[in-house]
């Protein structure tokens, strides 16, 4: 029931827009190409990254739980890191950990979800809302809204701070925003973190793990609109079933001594390769 109520909170501020039929990718991304987890770096952080192709942005997106499937609470131990400073650009240093509404777990422009109730910035092996506490490792309904102050507050999006879109000039209530601003901090046809999050595992007993993103939704947007009393910019999201969504799974293999585990070596460097391109 808790999905259906975050999508209609996130279409709060505007009717739908104009079918386009955009294909949502979210996908899962160890921020350094880590695959192993070893004695020697036990420790991976990874952000849920978000793309849309075929026109448009990212407007909102929901899961049900991360889950790593079928590993045990006592087998690792997951924290929120750090996305995003202050002035709402990207996080780039030392993954850290951190809490912060707007500047760990969900990425700022996309916080006004956790703004509102701080469960859905993930919760960490515990029950809230819809969520049920099972016996593995998992994050429980991290979501994501571009609407309100955050929105504004994306870099290049409100430069002027008189509380509107800079290109939405008054009198007019939508616009769309540019195309560098889209790309950048909205997925528009590349990825973008959308949370991020650390494992770290405490129990190096051989075995593959699959972290996977359950119940996900997300919706699309080409516009951003004020509400019909004045009181909120947001997002004009797509109607409910444009969209297309699919998800990533992720395996990390956990080996008890360094080195590439059954991995041979040349696999291994190639797929970090591959990695290192496309994570932020």
């Amino acid at each position: 029931m808790l999905k259906q109520a975050v999508c209609a909170a996130c279409a709060l501020t505007g009717a739908a827009g104009v079918s386009f039929g955009s294909n949502i990718e979210l996908r899962l991304a160890e921020q350094s190409g880590q695959v192993i987890a070893s004695p020697s770096d036990a420790v991976l952080d990874f952000a849920i990254q978000g793309r849309v192709t075929g026109g448009g942005g990212l407007a909102s997106w929901y899961f049900d739980s991360v889950q790593l499937v079928n590993d045990l609470e006592s087998q690792a131990v997951l924290s929120r890191l750090r996305i995003s400073n202050p002035d709402g650009t990207y996080y780039t240093g030392i993954p850290t950990i951190l809490s912060t509404i707007g500047q760990g777990g969900v990425a700022a422009q996309y916080a006004f979800l956790p703004n509102l109730s701080s469960g859905f910035n993930g919760l960490i092996n515990m029950s809230g809302g819809p969520f049920t506490n099972g016996p593995d490792n998992e994050i429980g309904t991290p979501s994501g809204f571009a609407g309100g102050q955050f929105l504004l507050n994306t870099p290049g999006v409100d430069t002027d701070g008189d509380g509107r879109p800079d290109s939405v000039p008054a009198p007019a209530t939508s616009g769309a925003l540019s195309t560098s601003i889209m790309q950048e901090y909205f997925g528009q046809d590349q990825f973008v973190d959308l949370y991020r999050f650390g494992v770290a595992f405490t129990d190096l007993t051989p075995r593959f793990v699959t972290i996977r993103l359950n119940g996900a939704l997300a919706r699309s947007f080409t516009e951003v609109n004020l509400s019909a009393d004045t009181a909120l910019w947001g997002v004009t999201q797509q109607p409910v079933g444009s969209d297309t969504v699919g998800t990533t799974e992720f395996v990390v293999e956990v080996v008890p001594a360094p080195g590439v585990g059954t991995l041979t070596a040349l696999s291994a460097a190639g797929v970090l390769v591959r990695r290192r391109r496309v994570v932020r």
